[in-house]
């Protein structure tokens, strides 16, 4: 079975442009963290990083987009660990935190002040945010005792009010 040869030609994919080729940047580790690793969720406009080693962190560029930053933990809700899931252009960050009873919950983390949405729920996780955090979107789960299982839920915390939204 023989091939037929083809030539090639070049086709346009899209009209954006894209960046011929990428590196990697390593971040490093906020100060203090004895976590082994770091783990990065969302970025930003101004190249703001999101995630968490150990404790939620916020990788800062030294301008926007600069290869060279800082990176900083943004605090717990009393318990252990937390971590970061998302950042706006502000720099306000959502994700989860422990709570000294070991409760999972969703928080936001805005100029170094960490807000549980929902201190009813045991396990939740903010997502995603908007520009000026009036809306945060995430889920929690509930454990359903006759079933025997956990089920999760969405949620849209909007300007402080907590709506499930499979109820809706």
């Amino acid at each position: 079975m023989s091939r037929k040869s083809h030539p090639l030609r070049v086709e346009r994919l899209e009209s954006r442009q894209l960046l011929a080729a990428y590196s990697l940047l390593d971040l490093g580790f906020p100060p203090g963290a004895e976590s082994p690793r770091s783990y990065t969720y969302d970025i930003n406009d101004q190249g703001w990083v999101a995630g968490h080693a150990a404790e939620a962190s916020l990788w800062t560029p030294d301008a926007a987009n600069a290869p060279t930053g800082s990176m900083t933990t943004l605090g717990t809700l009393g318990g252990m660990f937390s971590g970061a899931e998302a950042v706006n252009d502000q720099g306000q960050a959502v994700g989860w935190a422990y709570t000294t009873s070991g409760a999972l919950n969703p928080a936001l983390f805005d100029s170094g002040t960490v807000t549980n949405l929902n201190p009813a729920v045991a396990s939740g996780v903010a997502t995603d945010l908007n520009d000026d955090a009036t809306l945060v979107v995430g889920y929690y789960d509930v454990y359903d005792s006759g079933l025997e299982e956990w089920e999760s839920s969405a949620f849209l915390c909007d300007r402080g009010t907590f709506v499930e939204l499979n109820e809706v």
